[in-house]
């Protein structure tokens, strides 16, 4: 959803999202946007909070009191809502505390990711990544290429022990990457590759 209303737009969001997994089985949902003041007003207008998911807030992420009420209705803590301008650029930034990961995770509230725990004992984080709509007409898909220039999706994994295994991007033993961006920096990381990035890792 969000893809799809900024394509509209050159180079008009950034959105990164962080789970941080801790050692008491909690985990933090960090949510980051910036994009232009100037298009404020699309943003506004938009229940675009959560992207591709059926239990969408009733408002958007510009919206504090939707956001609140959204998470505070699924069980969990909004520990921290900041927006803020630096060059013309609106930040916005919000950050999400679940007491229970396992069961926030494999409640789709914070996306199509699944947690669980293998014979072993270690946990194991699966999920996929689809800012785009699938089925795209060929000529759909070159019209909104040429339009999102600057158009960049991140998600980071941090993990209370070492990672065992990632098939994302580490950036060291208790943190992995994976991200989509137009242009992409290589073909696995389009926004428009043809099938959503899986994502796996285990610690």
């Amino acid at each position: 959803m969000v893809a799809s209303l900024c394509l509209l737009y050159s180079g008009c969001l950034t959105f990164k999202q962080t789970l941080t997994f801790n050692r008491d089985s909690s985990c933090v949902a960090t949510y980051e946007y910036s994009f232009h003041e100037e298009q404020v007003v699309l943003w506004q207008n938009a229940d675009i909070f959560l992207r591709d998911k059926q239990n969408e807030p009733s408002g958007n992420f510009l919206n504090e009191s939707a956001v609140r009420k959204f998470f505070t209705e699924n069980g969990l803590e909004v520990r921290q809502y900041r927006q803020y301008i630096e060059n013309h650029i609106r930040h916005v930034e919000i950050i999400v505390l679940a007491r229970d990961a396992e069961k926030a995770i494999n409640s789709g509230i914070f996306g199509d990711f699944h947690l669980d725990k293998n014979a072993l004992g270690d946990y194991q984080f699966k999920g996929s990544l689809s800012p785009v709509p699938s089925g795209l007409a060929p000529e759909t898909r070159t019209r909104l290429q040429k339009l999102a220039s600057g158009l960049s999706f991140q998600f980071w994994l941090k993990t209370p022990t070492a990672i065992i295994s990632s098939n994302g991007r580490k950036l060291d033993y208790q943190q992995t990457e994976w991200s989509y961006s137009w242009p992409p920096k290589e073909e696995s990381s389009s926004v428009f590759a043809p099938e959503p990035q899986t994502m796996e890792a285990t610690w």
